[in-house]
């Protein structure tokens, strides 16, 4: 079976299509998807194919399915946790960008709703159709950060991410962050979250449906100790999944410190950083991945901060980065590690508390 993300490709190339052949349309899907503006992100999904078929040693085929295979799919489940907001935006701009085939009272209609339904009966909506319109706000809440406001930020700088390499060849660099907050937690608990939040070694097991694998390079350390530990740069190979036919595979090398010394609860902050381990890596299609992840536990709430930086080879523009960044949910996936990391015997009332570039 096709993955969410798979999925929503196949639903973005209809959208491309859609604009392709009625390009008047394009300023309405921009107002959901503001790298689309000025036609400037129309086709980024044939860019995506092109470049996962051009990379090192590919043995599986790029294939995406049909749009109504792709809708069909997504009504079968609810999207993964974190990814609300990405489907419903996704198919609200296919409404737009093939209004005769699924906007309101069309043809085709009833598919668009159907991939929406499993998400409606989640949040109480009775009429899936409502979901479809973006000014819609049920009781609950569909929170559209941080899928919006990473391609709202993304498509804003633009003109600053496209520059000249060394090589003359234009390259795309983009950072994204993340702050969040959870409380209900004790001291703890919280220093249990953090320990795994923290620990490269964890993150398949935290989220399993992006990591395939964290593969340790160096050997453990010689107290044998679990867990990531301080001051010691570690290497790790890196499988974060894509699609069922694309991995991005670099080799990442860490490090985790204290930047603010103290305990657990008293304002003790802890830092993961990492970066693309230059000449190790059989990856081509990753040309930078670094960042940090922050840590630290106050006032009753474990409070963390991600930032990414991110370059791939070419032919990615600004506008197309923007969106595959923000299909692939890098900061959902780095939300829910967050709230994956906190023990099962957490009190009830742990709850995510804010999210927000």
């Amino acid at each position: 079976m096709t993955t969410e993300l798979e999925n929503l490709l196949a639903v973005f190339r209809a959208i491309d299509d859609g604009l392709a052949a009625h390009p008047q349309r394009t300023a309405a899907v921009a107002e959901l998807l503001p790298p689309y503006e000025g036609g400037a992100a129309t086709g980024w999904v044939a860019t995506v194919e092109r470049w996962a078929a051009a990379r090192p040693g590919a043995t599986e085929p790029v294939h995406l399915p049909e749009v109504e295979a792709a809708l069909a799919t997504l009504a079968e489940d609810a999207p993964p946790p974190g990814g609300e907001a990405r489907r419903v935006l996704t198919l609200c701009a296919l409404a737009r960008a093939q209004p005769d085939r699924f906007g309101p009272g069309a043809r085709d209609r009833a598919q668009l709703v159907d991939a929406v339904r499993p998400l409606a009966a989640t949040l109480d909506v009775p009429d899936p159709d409502d979901l479809l319109v973006p000014a819609f706000r049920p009781a609950g809440g569909v929170s559209l950060h941080p899928t919006t406001s990473l391609w709202l930020d993304v498509s804003r700088l633009v003109p600053g991410l496209i520059q000249t390499g060394v090589d003359g060849e234009n390259v795309v660099r983009a950072t994204f962050e993340l702050r969040s907050g959870v409380a209900g937690l004790d001291p703890s608990r919280a220093e249990a979250a953090i320990d795994r939040f923290l620990d490269p070694a964890r993150w398949p097991e935290l989220v399993p449906s992006r990591w395939d694998a964290m593969t340790p390079i160096d050997p453990p350390p010689a107290d044998g100790a679990p867990g990531m530990p301080f001051e010691e740069r570690r290497r790790y190979h890196e499988k974060f999944r894509v699609t069922s036919w694309l991995q991005l595979t670099p080799v990442l090398e860490f490090v985790r410190s204290r930047l603010r010394p103290g305990a657990v609860d008293s304002g003790g902050v802890q830092v993961l950083e990492y970066r693309l381990l230059e000449g190790a890596n059989d990856d081509d299609l990753v040309r930078r991945d670094s960042g940090a992840l922050l840590a630290w536990f106050t006032d009753g709430v474990l409070r963390v901060r991600t930032t990414k930086r991110i370059r791939f080879r070419p032919p990615f523009d600004g506008p197309g980065l923007a969106m595959f960044a923000g299909v692939l949910g890098y900061l959902d996936a780095a939300q829910q590690m967050v709230l994956n990391a906190i023990p099962k015997t957490s009190p009830p009332g742990a709850k995510d508390v804010h999210a927000h570039r």
